[in-house]
C-alpha cells in the first residue's frame, strides 16, 4: 500500500538545484512506494511552521529536501515553542540539497545522492 510522506522542500537550496530535482525527486519516490507531497518555503523560519503543521495533523514524521539551514529549521518544527516534544517518536528524513554540506559531511552521506 502506498504511503503518503510531506517533504519539506526548499527550493532556493543548493542555488536552485532542489527545485530542479524535486520532479526527479518525485519519481523517484513514487517508484518506491511513496506519495510524497511538496511542501515548499517561501521565507527565513517557514520549514519549522510547515514541519510543525504536519506533525500537529498527525504526519508520522517529514521528509526535508535542503541545506543545512533548512534542516535546523525542520529540526525545530518538532517541538512547540515552549519546547515541548510535538509528535513523541517521528521520524525525520534529511535529504541535502545545500551548498555548503555541513550536516552532509558529518553524517557521511556521500556527495552523488545529495
Amino acid at each position: 500500500m502506498p504511503e503518503d510522506v510531506i517533504v519539506i522542500l526548499n527550493p532556493r537550496a543548493g542555488a536552485g538545484r532542489a527545485e530542479r530535482q524535486s520532479t526527479s525527486l518525485r519519481e523517484a519516490l513514487r517508484s518506491e512506494g511513496i506519495r510524497p507531497e511538496f511542501r515548499r518555503t517561501t521565507s527565513e523560519g517557514h520549514a519549522t511552521e510547515l514541519v510543525r503543521e504536519a506533525l500537529r495533523s498527525g504526519a508520522p514524521g517529514v521528509a526535508v529536501v535542503g541545506g543545512d539551514g533548512t534542516l535546523n529549521e525542520a529540526v525545530n518544527g518538532y517541538f512547540e515553542p515552549d519546547g515541548t516534544l510535538i509528535t513523541p517518536g517521528a521520524w525525520l528524513a534529511p535529504l541535502p540539497c545545500g551548498t555548503g554540506g555541513d550536516f552532509r559531511k558529518s553524517a557521511q552521506i556521500p556527495k552523488s545522492i545529495h
